[in-house]
């Protein structure tokens, strides 16, 4: 699948946040999108509550966090806009930043082609695709 980078933001370090780069890659035919988040952290208690962070914004208040290869990862449904979202969390301990992917797609009728074709795919098989996407 054809993802296209339409967004990129980047933060410097100031007192209430940490250095922060951000990108967005959208599959515009399909209605799907991949974020990328790196955030320098200084222990994996700080990457773990900027995974927490993010999976809130999704409205996920309590996520069931499972581990794959050394990678935390949640994957769930967002009733609001009908869609499915896997989120996955790295944290790099020697480099001190972490790294927040996560494959967001609508399942409806005008997104079956891509829906039809992923949702068989099993969930660690997306996990190692979203590791090996665009690496820092």
């Amino acid at each position: 699948m054809n993802f296209n980078k339409i967004k990129t933001d980047k933060t410097e370090k100031t007192q209430q946040s940490n250095e922060r780069q951000i990108v967005l890659y959208s599959n515009d035919v399909d209605n799907a999108r991949i974020f990328i988040m790196y955030e320098v952290v200084n222990n994996e208690q700080d990457a773990m509550t900027v995974f927490l962070t993010q999976l809130k914004l999704r409205g996920n208040e309590n996520p069931e966090i499972k581990s794959y290869k050394n990678v935390k990862y949640v994957e769930s449904i967002d009733s609001k806009i009908n869609g499915r979202y896997i989120y996955t969390q790295q944290f790099d301990q020697a480099k001190g930043f972490v790294v927040i992917k996560a494959l967001m797609y609508h399942i409806d009728a005008k997104n079956s082609d891509f829906y039809q074709t992923i949702n068989p795919i099993q969930t660690t098989k997306l996990i190692d695709e979203l590791i090996k996407f665009s690496k820092p």
